[in-house]
Parts: C-alpha cells; sequence; structure tokens
C-alpha cells in the first residue's frame, strides 16, 4: 500500500515539473506558498438514498504560476496537503470520529486583472487531482482503515480522485494573496455498490515570492 501511495506521489510530482517547462512560458515564475481552511464532504449514495459526510481542517502547500505570452493568463499547478476530522454518524453504532489526509495537485489558468499597482483581482479554473493519503473513522476505541477493502468489504474509499476546481481572489503589494474556491469530485470514490463523490471549500491567504 505504501509503495502504491508512493507511486502516485511521484507522478503528481514529475507531472508538475514537466508542466512548468513547457516551451513558450515566460520566465518570471512567481511561488507562492499557502495556508487555510478546508471543508470538505462525502456524498454517499445507494438506491435513492444518500447521506453526506462533512470535514473541517486545513490545507497548507504551495503553487508555482508562470506567465504565458497572453496579457494577464498565467498557468499555475500546485501542490497542496489538506487534513480533515468529522463527527459521521453511523446507523447502528452512533457518532464516530473521522479522519482523512489528502494530497491534492491542480493544474490551473489564471486570469489577473490589476486595478492598480497595489491591487490585483484573480480567477483560476482547471483540473486537480487528488490522491488519499491515509482515513480513519473510530469507534468506541477501534480504528478502521477506511482505503482497506479487506476490512471494509467493498465499501473502502478509492484513493485516487480527479476534481475540477475553480478559485478567486485578490493580492495586495504583488506579494499578499487571499483566496477562495472550490473543488468538485468527478469520480466515484467508494468501491462496491455504493456511488460516492468527494467535494470542497477552501479559504485562506497565501505569500508570492
Amino acid at each position: 500500500m505504501k509503495q502504491t501511495i508512493k507511486q502516485h506521489f511521484v507522478a503528481a510530482v514529475a507531472l508538475l515539473a514537466a508542466a512548468v517547462t513547457l516551451p513558450g512560458l515566460d520566465a518570471a515564475a512567481q511561488v507562492s506558498v499557502g495556508a487555510g481552511y478546508l471543508s470538505g464532504r462525502l456524498k454517499e449514495s445507494q438506491g435513492g438514498i444518500s447521506m453526506t459526510t462533512a470535514t473541517d481542517g486545513i490545507y497548507v502547500g504551495f503553487s508555482y504560476r508562470v506567465p504565458l505570452n497572453v496579457h494577464g493568463l498565467s498557468f499555475e499547478p500546485g501542490v497542496f496537503y489538506g487534513y480533515g476530522v468529522g463527527t459521521p454518524d453511523l446507523q447502528g453504532i452512533g457518532v464516530a470520529d473521522l479522519n482523512l489526509q489528502d494530497l491534492y495537485v491542480p493544474f490551473r489558468l489564471r486570469i489577473d486583472s490589476p486595478i492598480s499597482s497595489k491591487f490585483d483581482v484573480f480567477a483560476s479554473a482547471g483540473p486537480t487531482l487528488g490522491l488519499g493519503l491515509s482515513g480513519e473513522i473510530r469507534s468506541m476505541g477501534v480504528g478502521v482503515n477506511l482505503y482497506d477493502s479487506s476490512i471494509m468489504e467493498g465499501s473502502a474509499l478509492k484513493r485516487f480522485d480527479v476534481l475540477f476546481g475553480a478559485e478567486a481572489g485578490f493580492m495586495l503589494w504583488n506579494h499578499l494573496q487571499f483566496r477562495l474556491g472550490f473543488d468538485l469530485g468527478l469520480l466515484d470514490v467508494e468501491e462496491g455498490a455504493t456511488k460516492a463523490k468527494r467535494s470542497s471549500v477552501h479559504v485562506g491567504v497565501a505569500y508570492a515570492f
């Protein structure tokens, strides 16, 4: 299992490295480091019945903005770590403690519109690769690995997801950024008959070097 996680991580980093070295990109790249609040949702459905599990947590990471040869347009990939906790109510068991750790690799096109020399608004959109690093649900002192299909009996979570994301925000003094965005999962991330999709909303700050 650890080898599988490592392979996905290496592939994501390699893809990011390849993206930022594409020909035709401007050399004036800008790295941003950011962190903030992350609100996640896991919506499960089967036979017309659905249930949504909410998580609250944080994210940290960086993005790499490279201007394109079009005014105001740039390519902004990144790598972010997300951690979320929740308290789902399991039928027949009661309230349980849930925690999830994920890796997100967004690949977005960004457009900036300077209002003044010190104030800039921007928006971006594009696909995001998602990788589940770990997940556990714990009740009455017993913890269960959500990615272990031998324990979850066909209802384990799948580690890999593809999401569509969008983000908007503003930047002060060409460095300090405030960001608000969402990611909507496109793939079924649960094994077996139950269908499940993930989504998240984030709000945070970043500093561009």
